[in-house]
């Protein structure tokens, strides 16, 4: 386990604790980028999909994923936008591999000033537990965060407090710090279904930044 779930000396959990120190003001980053040149990849109709992770344990299996882009395809005038990683666990290679559709397609691996521009524009983010979730939260996109092993309440503080949504399952182990494990059960439990769900909830309701 990372961090105690509860602040010692106040007894408040973790996350309530943060609040509090921060005298009341939501414990979300805050990103701003400099005006920059037209940037190609930018597609304000896009909804942008991190599959990458730096742990195996907070992949989300890549079936998830193909299934996620089925059920994103009937919302009208949306195109799929797939981020790859620059390093070697990259889950996007396996889906650049498939027949996509025509509104999907694989980003090359960008820049961090490019990836940046591209989560600004997107009309939602959807990522694993990573950098790129508090990127698109700091940019002020509607975000869905899928978690594992990890704990959304230390690592992703923001949920219900924007347009910012975090799906997590937690069987008995849960949390954890491991980066593999033979009954690895809490990433599959969250269902495309679920995720589909949650995107929708933030465009048709609460997706205001």
């Amino acid at each position: 386990r990372f961090f105690p779930l509860v602040h010692g000396p106040s007894g408040l959990g973790f996350r309530d604790w943060f609040i509090e120190s921060r005298q009341g003001r939501p414990p979300r980053p805050r990103l701003t980028l400099p005006v920059a040149a037209h940037t190609p990849q930018a597609d304000p109709t896009a909804i942008l999909l991190s599959p990458g992770a730096t742990w195996a344990t907070k992949e989300w299996p890549v079936a998830h994923w193909r299934r996620l882009i089925d059920l994103l395809g009937g919302i009208v005038g949306a195109r799929i936008r797939i981020l790859s990683s620059p390093g070697p666990r990259n889950p996007a290679r396996s889906l650049a591999g498939d027949l996509l559709p025509d509104h999907c397609s694989v980003l090359p691996p960008l820049s961090l000033r490019a990836a940046l521009q591209v989560i600004a524009s997107a009309r939602a983010v959807v990522s694993v537990d990573g950098g790129i979730a508090h990127a698109a939260v700091a940019l002020k996109r509607p975000t869905v965060a899928i978690f594992g092993p990890t704990s959304p309440g230390i690592w992703f503080p923001y949920d219900g407090l924007g347009p910012y949504r975090v799906l997590c399952e937690r069987p008995p182990c849960h949390p954890c710090d491991r980066h593999a494990c033979d009954d690895f059960v809490c990433m599959p439990a969250v269902t495309p279904e679920a995720v589909y769900s949650a995107v929708m909830d933030l465009l048709e309701g609460g997706g205001a930044a």
